[in-house]
């Protein structure tokens, strides 16, 4: 990692490099301004190690980063993915249908069925789509003690 002494020191080498720059390469305004991208820089540097440390399980900090790496490795279940499938929908009416995102549809066994995105079928058309089974679900309630998790 660049030291601020080094890192001053490189950008007004820069700068002297840069015609318009000749006039205040020796100036305070200069030394204020290569000592500000020293901190920015310093701060990416910490920023991009930080992130790098956090790739690896034995070395992250963040609670959701060892859990996305603990079950990447099959230490945690994975969480559950709901089954899909392709559907053909018919339009016998005269008039066109519009189904909206997110629409549920109930099986003749009792199976709930979504649609994802919105469907527009002319009269007497047909639309390939795919349905997920999974129904969604509202859940209100009071929040009244602080917990870690909810």
């Amino acid at each position: 990692m660049l030291s601020n002494d080094e890192a001053v020191a490189r950008f007004k080498e820069i700068l002297s490099s840069k015609e318009g720059w000749q006039i205040l390469k020796d100036s305070q305004f200069v030394s204020h301004l290569a000592t500000f991208m020293a901190w920015a820089l310093k701060s990416a540097q910490y920023d991009s190690e930080r992130a790098l440390q956090e790739f690896f399980l034995s070395t992250a900090l963040n609670r959701s980063s060892i859990s996305a790496r603990a079950e990447d490795k099959g230490y945690l279940p994975r969480l559950p993915v709901p089954s899909s499938g392709g559907i053909r929908i018919k339009n016998s009416g005269v008039n066109q249908v519009e189904i909206p995102a997110l629409q549920t549809f109930q099986s003749n066994k009792g199976i709930p069925y979504l649609i994802k995105y919105p469907v527009v079928i002319p009269s007497g058309g047909t639309f390939d789509t795919t349905v997920y089974q999974l129904s969604i679900v509202t859940i209100v309630r009071t929040v009244s003690e602080v917990t870690p998790f909810f």
